[in-house]
């Protein structure tokens, strides 16, 4: 099962305004944290895991990276993106 992250804020129904995604293969992690429930230690975390493994091929891939589990993975996975 893979998750499909939406283009648009689900929170607002009337919103028109795309979703401002980090790209986890690519972004640093001060770049990272700018999405508001990945912390200074779950971005350098991200890298790290990134640096070691090599790219990210799915977003549930976060789930293996230190300090990301169950619930955090639920509030970032719609902020995040693999590819530009």
């Amino acid at each position: 099962t893979y998750y499909i992250a939406s283009k648009y804020d689900t929170a607002d129904v009337c919103s028109l305004n795309e979703l401002t995604k980090v790209n986890i293969n690519k972004d640093d992690a001060s770049v990272l944290q700018s999405v508001s429930a990945i912390t200074n230690s779950v971005a350098n975390s991200i890298v790290a895991y990134r640096n070691e493994n090599g790219q990210f091929n799915t977003i549930e891939d976060l789930l293996e990276v230190y300090g990301i589990g169950n619930a955090t993975y639920r509030k970032i996975r719609g902020y995040v993106t693999l590819h530009e």
